[in-house]
């Protein structure tokens, strides 16, 4: 299932700017974390194939000159017709190894290694989401600044229509010196407000730049839906983690489990040397071999039992963190439904306010309201945008949390 993203954005957008979606897609592909899971996941599949490679026979070239004492350079390693008792002075040779049958040894050695990939797996998508939740919460406040732009400069139009009204009217004497202060402070208050927000958006836009945007962000608006695209989603990678340490702990029982049966190998080799002593000389060798463990202190049997108890544990971490993923989840959509029913309500107030700044404004110009009804429509509307910035930008970053995260 796809969740949808955020709900920001106006429809129509300048060519100076660019959406929330290619941000953060330009972002990623440009993104050192980007090429950081291609190199691990390279190193994984690598070392999965390196214990493949214990299912193949192993080949080896052997060679061997000793003096002294026969029969006493076992420390050395060399094996097959090399390493035999009976050899005197140089000897080489190759050597093929071959395990026949092992009881899930090197099947237990592979799973740990497919397991050590699910685990890094999971740091990456923790790394994957964590950059572009950064990302994504970097065009989000830009696009809060911008819509506080937007707000303020709404704003200020009716301050100046305002200031205007109440210059003509104390010219004229039918307005108090007082009033026309008072619009002006609102007047210089909303220039400096609007300066500031100016500096901010430029040094968000800076920052943009260094994750490869080429334009500004858009503004909040209650009309933007998109979806994260599923190459943007990750699986939560809690559970990503929690399911890894499970293989990885399996794994592990499986290989201590193993290593308590039967293996069976079998080697042969060709060579030559200088001379043999006691038997006839042979250039070649082969032989078949089973080792039956019988014990070594209970060592494997204690590290069963452990991995066993560990894999068990791992598994009620997985209980666990699916628990807490549901509970997060859950709240995070009720926040959502939440947050979407306010914004209607702001929106039905905002109207009904405009309206009133409107009605206040127009008895005001015609000597029939005071300016008190028009400063408490205008701080009702601006208190009431404020607060649908504020809803806009929780929806947008609440979307952002969900719409990230991949279900299945």
């Amino acid at each position: 299932m796809l969740l949808k993203l955020l709900l920001i954005l106006a429809p129509v957008a300048s060519a100076q700017e660019t959406s929330f979606v290619n941000f953060l897609q330009t972002a990623w592909e440009l993104s050192p974390t980007v090429r950081g899971e291609v190199l691990q996941n390279d190193a994984s599949n690598e070392f999965i194939s390196s214990a493949r490679g214990k299912y193949l026979p192993h080949v080896s070239l052997d060679a061997i000159d000793t003096t002294g004492f026969p029969a006493s350079n076992a420390e050395l390693g060399v094996g097959g017709l090399m390493g035999s008792p009976f050899r005197s002075g140089l000897a080489g040779g190759i050597v093929v190894n071959q395990t026949v049958y092992d009881f899930g040894r090197i099947q237990s050695f592979l799973e740990r290694a497919k397991a050590e990939k699910s685990l890094n797996l999971a740091r990456l998508a923790e790394d994957k989401f964590r950059f572009l939740s950064t990302a994504g919460r970097l065009y989000l406040t830009c696009a809060r600044v911008r819509s506080l732009q937007q707000h303020d400069t709404e704003l200020m139009s009716w301050a100046k229509i305002n200031l205007k009204e109440t210059a003509r009217f104390t010219k004229t004497g039918q307005r108090s010196i007082v009033d026309n202060s008072l619009v002006q402070t609102e007047v210089n208050s909303l220039n400096l407000e609007l300066e500031q927000l100016h500096k901010f958006e430029d040094s968000l836009n800076g920052q943009m730049k260094m994750y490869g945007s080429k334009g500004g962000c858009q503004s909040l608006s209650g009309a933007w839906k998109i979806q994260v695209p599923e190459a943007l989603q990750v699986e939560e990678p809690s559970l990503l983690l929690a399911k890894a340490q499970i293989e990885l702990s399996q794994s592990s029982y499986e290989e201590a489990k193993a290593s308590q049966l039967p293996k069976l190998n079998v080697m042969a080799s060709s060579g030559g040397m200088d001379d043999a002593r006691l038997v006839d000389q042979q250039n070649y060798s082969a032989g078949i071999g089973l080792v039956f463990p019988i014990w070594n202190g209970g060592e494997d049997a204690r590290r069963e039992r452990a991995y066993k108890s560990q894999t068990e544990y791992q598994g009620e971490n997985l209980k666990a963190a699916q628990l807490e993923y549901a509970t997060r989840l859950k709240n995070l959509q009720d926040e959502l439904s939440r947050d979407q029913e306010a914004l209607t309500v702001i929106e039905k107030n905002l109207e009904q306010v405009e309206k009133t700044i409107k009605l206040a404004s127009k008895r005001y110009r015609t000597l029939e309201g005071t300016l008190i009804d028009v400063r408490e429509a205008f701080k009702q509307l601006r208190d009431l945008g404020l607060e649908r910035i504020q809803v806009m930008s929780a929806l947008a970053d609440t979307s952002l949390q969900v719409g990230m995260l991949r279900t299945r």
